[in-house]
């Protein structure tokens, strides 16, 4: 459980894979866009989001016991 939060690991990442999805991807860019060339805004606009919740579930299968 943790703790400041109250919900279970598995809980909390499911929680965060939801709210990754609802990020528009116009908006992914917001403070970045001077550090990143045009290949890497170009990733993160198409990939990000992707990777990102893959990576949260992947974790939680691996490591999340509800």
């Amino acid at each position: 459980m943790l703790e400041k939060t109250g919900l279970s690991f598995t809980t909390a990442l499911k929680r965060a894979a939801n709210k990754v999805k609802l990020v528009k991807k116009t908006e992914l860019l917001a403070g970045l866009g001077d550090l990143l060339d045009n290949k890497k805004k170009a990733w993160v606009k198409e990939k990000l989001i992707n990777e990102t919740v893959f990576y949260l579930s992947l974790h939680r299968k691996i490591h999340g016991k509800s």
